[in-house]
């Protein structure tokens, strides 16, 4: 039962969050006590709300995720959760979320409740649109940047919303693409028929070209960094490195179910976005 609830409200996802620690991160201020305690906050706000719309989608995609070789054996498709289970554990989310923001006055409630509204969208419309589907995905990143703003009252950048967008959109792709390998007869995702496997590798290099250019760019023209900019535009070279490893790895499996696993699982890409952090650590 343990191992199907932490599958139900897909523990390991919560790592996407981690976006709402990029401004105190990239702005050297990592060390500060207050804005890192309100950045810890509203990163369980957004674990606990994500949780929950997981949980509303697979409970509309039940029928569908039954035909797919690995969504079949997910809690409530496989029937190791019930529906109304399912119900209990969501209200339950969304009321931890809501104690999260009491204990910040609400702070970041904008960028938290327009996840929320856009991924119900999602769930009842946006996903059966292509391209449109994956835009929605990668606003949620953009949303999760943003809530850290919000809630640490820093400044943000074009060149940083533009970052999170192109390489949220990278992984989007790269997510259809391997659903469309894996899915022959697109019965797991109707949106599927209308992509082509052509299109979604011209997508993920388009995206992969944008990381790479916007992050430079960020880099060239971040008038808030604090820190050794040098070191700062040196970092570019990882994220090459990192770009490339991910290509690398997903062009080259069969079947990818999330491509976060990719960051879990290889200890290169491990190594690369450790380098990263440190070097950012080592500039201020």
């Amino acid at each position: 039962m343990i191992t199907a609830l932490v599958n139900l409200i897909r523990l390991k996802h919560w790592i996407k969050n981690l976006f709402v620690f990029i401004p105190i991160f990239i702005s050297g201020n990592f060390l500060n006590i207050d804005l890192f305690y309100f950045s810890v906050i509203i990163f369980f706000a957004f674990s606990f709300t994500s949780s929950a719309i997981y949980i509303i989608n697979d409970m509309l995609d039940i029928e569908h995720d039954k035909f797919h070789p690995i969504k079949k054996n997910r809690p409530l498709p496989s029937g190791k959760i019930s529906k109304l289970f399912a119900f209990l554990i969501l209200f339950i989310l969304l009321a931890f979320a809501y104690c999260c923001l009491s204990f910040i006055e609400f702070s970041g409630l904008i960028p938290l409740l327009s996840y929320f509204v856009i991924n119900i969208l999602y769930s009842f419309l946006i996903k059966n649109i292509p391209i449109l589907d994956i835009s929605s995905i990668s606003s949620g990143y953009v949303l999760r940047v943003y809530a850290g703003l919000e809630v640490t009252n820093l400044e943000g950048s074009f060149w940083l919303f533009s970052l999170t967008f192109v390489l949220s959109m990278l992984l989007a792709t790269g997510k259809r693409k391997n659903e469309f390998l894996i899915d022959d007869n697109n019965l797991s995702r109707p949106s599927l028929a209308k992509y082509t496997y052509e299109f979604l590798v011209a997508a993920q290099i388009i995206f992969s070209t944008c990381v790479v250019c916007f992050y430079t760019l960020y880099t060239f023209f971040n008038e808030n960094f604090l820190g050794n900019q040098s070191m700062l535009m040196l970092s570019s070279v990882l994220v090459v490195i990192g770009v490339l490893r991910y290509l690398q790895i997903d062009f080259s499996l069969d079947s990818i179910d999330e491509p976060t696993d990719i960051l879990y699982k290889d200890k290169f890409m491990l190594a690369i976005v450790a380098c990263w952090a440190l070097l950012l650590f080592l500039a201020f």
